[in-house]
């Protein structure tokens, strides 16, 4: 209490009920992200993802259907080094994007029969973060 009898808070109760609101709307946040079925996340995932990295560009679409196609462009020095072009199949499980059938151009980017599993570690409408089950790497995809 402050000498003139008021608690101390009062004169910050706005400043406190926009940041009970603003927590308010993370938790909203990220429960909706943990209750995303495995199909509301496949929906959300159809489209183009891009990342950009220094060594490499990467395009992938995901169809409705299950199939995707894109991209990687490897760089050196700014330069374009190689170029792959691929198609694979894909499916969504317990929040894990499966992926398998895949093929590229040129041959031998993936070895016949691999199947990567990519957890997804948060997913929005414009950016998807996900682990790699095999290496653990973590890589980001952002809404083309």
């Amino acid at each position: 209490m402050e000498p003139n009898g008021h608690f101390a808070w009062r004169g910050r109760l706005p400043a406190i009920l926009i940041g009970l609101l603003a927590l308010g709307f993370v938790v909203v946040a990220v429960r909706r992200q943990r209750n995303l079925s495995d199909e509301g996340l496949a929906r959300t995932l159809v489209g183009t993802w891009v990342t950009h990295d220094p060594g490499y560009e990467f395009e992938k679409t995901y169809h409705a259907d299950g199939t995707a196609a894109g991209s990687v462009i490897r760089k050196a020095d700014g330069k374009v080094t190689e170029t792959w072009y691929f198609t694979s199949r894909w499916r969504i499980e317990k929040q894990v994007v499966i992926i398998w059938d895949i093929k590229s151009v040129p041959a031998g980017m993936f070895p016949e029969g691999t199947v990567m599993h990519d957890a997804i570690v948060s997913a929005s409408d414009t950016k998807f973060e996900f682990r790699s089950q095999e290496d653990g790497e973590e890589f980001v995809h952002y809404r083309k």
